[in-house]
């Protein structure tokens, strides 16, 4: 195996990690914070080479997240919590680039990964209703399944294209 090859296949450090986050959000820090100028989880999501297929946020200024996500051959869920403040959004309670990382690290960990017609069983049989987020409101419960049924269309899309 050439160098090269070698090379390409080497694990990037913590410190590289950080770094390249750096580079992603060069400004993160150099502006004063609002909300709207924020990076959003789905940029850091991005930042995983992760695509984020579909997301749906459940509640207005807090509430729990779901995102739709594409790794390789593998779709994803992700569930998150946010919120208004640093008290009850994890994203806003980053002070510094390790901070991101350390988030992001968690959050791609917490993704459960499967293949395209696992991952669509896998949705289609989980019991949304008995998930912390939903707590038996059947609007929520609704609403997930909305976004599951839009999100199955969208997952066959770039199943199918090879993105």
């Amino acid at each position: 195996m050439s160098k090269e090859k070698v090379k390409s296949k080497k694990k990037t450090t913590k410190k590289e990690e950080i770094e390249k986050l750096a580079k992603y959000f060069p400004d993160l820090y150099d502006r004063q914070y609002d909300y709207f100028n924020s990076p959003r989880m789905e940029e850091l999501i991005k930042s995983t080479n992760s695509d984020v297929i579909n997301t749906t946020y459940l509640g207005n200024y807090s509430g729990d997240a779901l995102m739709i996500l594409r790794r390789d051959n593998k779709f994803g869920l992700l569930i998150f919590g946010y919120g208004s403040c640093s008290g009850c959004d994890a994203l806003k309670a980053c002070n510094d680039y390790k901070d991101l990382y350390n988030l992001r690290e968690a959050l791609h960990k917490s993704v459960i990964w499967k293949e395209y017609t696992e991952f669509v069983e896998y949705l289609k049989d989980k019991d949304w209703d008995a998930e912390f987020y939903c707590a038996g409101d059947k609007k929520r419960t609704t609403l997930i399944k909305q976004f599951v049924k839009e999100s199955k269309s969208k997952m066959l899309m770039t199943h199918l294209s090879g993105i």
